[in-house]
């Protein structure tokens, strides 16, 4: 399927000009992300937070962010992407300063709530601005550089944010971000052109009731996600599953997901347009989004753990593969974008890149052994992130060339509030599986220290070398008992086949999805939307 769609006629001054400024506001939180979580264990060191309150200075983050990618999504099609960047941008800068301001768990758990309001709109934002200026043909290649320019973001991070913490203190962790976030507010601010969303989705106003109930709905599926525990070892924050207390959330979660449905559907101006799931490439699109999310993070949290319960590395080499990961999503990021201009069509390569991740999933799962070398494990995560990173763009871009103009904002944070609850969902229940293993095979999980925990807490935040250095923090002991080894082994293992299993059937939603062909042959002209200079 094709459908025509031009960008503004802009010139190649101004169209370099909103890539700059965009690249800098997505980098920007991507940095964020990684520098802050990297420095969570000495953050909660020197600040004095408690274990079962230090997880809510990222579960709060998480909430509001993602929360407001809808909402932002909606408000940027009809008042225009600059704009709610604009915004985004000032509350995350405020609340990034008030964090390195902070003097307690209480008032840092807030300025992180704010932080995550304004983070909300960095990522959605970036993405549908893409599709705002460039065509069809040429979205596929410039989606991939920011694709790429967020994996950078996660390989430097993790550094910049262990030698600021550690050197000058925690707050320039926050602080670092300040420079950057003025410069990128001032390129989009004075030079990125205002460009005027079509007619047809202008005005309207916020659905408010809408935004409360999705909270209703997110808020505490989040938070019993978080905290669930298959076990409690004493002084590990968190409660059981079958306890009241998640039971409740669950509930609580159900009754407001329930009800925001039911209110979007008579909305005049829905947040969230349900309509949008009956076209099949964006219904199909986020369901493998929510699969591949959920397969994504759970082998890579628990790969350090495996790495030095299992072959004894240091510190520094525990979060080698995931190095060579981010360096695979880097460079798969890149060159997914232009194998879909190659072609013209976004299936054919997402079918080759999902399909070629199952199968590194599950030779990862088939083969890993006790016997491993660090450097075969480094080499198969750098074919996983090859095969991760052309999903990214690709995605966006079969979504973005199927729907109108109009309602690119509501569709393109719509794949991404999928893929973040697909990591938040399946980093839990795949968590449980991996202790439950450990303690069907009589091994002592040691991911109940300090820095195992801090993992666990910022996985759906960070990326994969963050929670390496996260690992590396608080755990360089030597290999444990054979019995130990063993039990390692099998979980992580049990985890990449489960990944698998979730790539193939993200695999089968693809092989229905409608192909989206898009290109010079494909387009038919279309009057071009204004855009003021403002």
């Amino acid at each position: 399927m094709s459908l025509p769609q031009v960008a503004p006629s802009l010139t190649r001054k101004q169209k370099r000009l909103i890539l700059l400024g965009t690249m800098l506001a997505l980098f920007l939180g991507a940095l964020d992300q990684t520098i802050v979580a990297t420095a969570g264990p000495i953050i909660q060191c020197r600040l004095h937070i408690a274990p079962s309150v230090y997880i809510w200075i990222t579960a709060s983050y998480l909430v509001a962010s993602l929360v407001m990618v809808p909402v932002y999504g909606k408000l940027s099609d009809q008042i225009g992407r600059k704009p709610i960047l604009l915004v985004g941008l000032s509350l995350f800068l405020v609340g990034t300063l008030l964090c390195g301001l902070a003097t307690g768990a209480p008032s840092l758990i807030a300025f992180r709530a704010l932080q995550g309001l304004g983070a909300a709109s960095l990522f959605s934002g970036a993405f549908s601005v893409i599709a705002d200026v460039f065509l069809p043909h040429e979205r596929a290649m410039y989606q991939g550089f920011l694709s790429a320019v967020f994996g950078m973001a996660t390989i430097i991070g993790p550094v910049v944010g262990g030698v600021i913490a550690s050197r000058f203190g925690w707050q320039w962790a926050f602080f670092f971000n300040l420079p950057l976030g003025l410069l990128a507010l001032a390129v989009i601010g004075l030079r990125m052109p205002h460009i005027l969303p079509p007619e047809a989705a202008r005005g309207g106003g916020v659905d408010v009731l809408g935004v409360l109930l999705l909270a209703v709905g997110v808020g505490p599926l989040l938070v019993a996600l978080t905290f669930g525990r298959s076990h409690i070892a004493p002084g590990n924050p968190g409660f059981l599953w079958s306890s009241s207390e998640i039971r409740g959330l669950f509930l609580l979660s159900a009754l407001g997901l329930i009800a925001f449905v039911l209110a979007e559907r008579r909305a005049k101006n829905p947040i969230v347009d349900f309509s949008l799931y009956a076209q099949r490439v964006y219904g199909y699109t986020n369901a493998a989004q929510f699969l591949l999310g959920a397969s994504f993070l759970a082998g890579i949290v628990f790969l350090p753990l495996f790495m030095v319960e299992v072959l004894g590395a240091s510190a520094t080499r525990a979060g080698l593969p995931l190095v060579f990961l981010s360096l695979g999503i880097s460079f798969g990021a890149a060159t997914g974008g232009r194998m879909a201009v190659s072609r013209g069509r976004c299936k054919p390569p997402l079918l080759m890149t999902v399909g070629a991740l199952t199968i590194a999933y599950g030779v990862m799962g088939a083969t890993l052994a006790e016997t491993t070398s660090s450097g075969s494990i480094s080499l198969r995560m750098l074919i996983i992130g090859l095969c991760t990173g052309p999903t990214f763009p690709l995605y966006t871009i079969a979504v973005q060339n199927s729907l109108p103009r109009e309602r690119l904002g509501v569709a393109t944070s719509g794949i991404g509030f999928a893929r973040s609850l697909g990591q938040v969902v399946g980093l839990a229940l795949l968590g449980t599986i991996f202790t439950s293993v450990l303690a069907a095979q009589g091994a002592a999980a040691r991911t109940t220290s300090p820095a195992c925990e801090s993992v666990a807490a910022t996985s759906a935040e960070a990326s994969a070398p963050t929670a390496a250095a996260a690992v590396a923090a608080g755990n360089t002991s030597p290999p444990r008992d054979a019995t130990t080894r063993a039990a390692y082994t099998l979980a992580t293992a049990r985890l990449y086949q489960i990944s698998a299993l979730l790539a193939l059937v993200a695999f089968l939603f693809t092989l229905a999805m409608p192909d989206v062909r898009f290109g010079p042959k494909w387009a038919r002209p279309q009057a071009a939307p204004g855009a003021s200079a403002s």
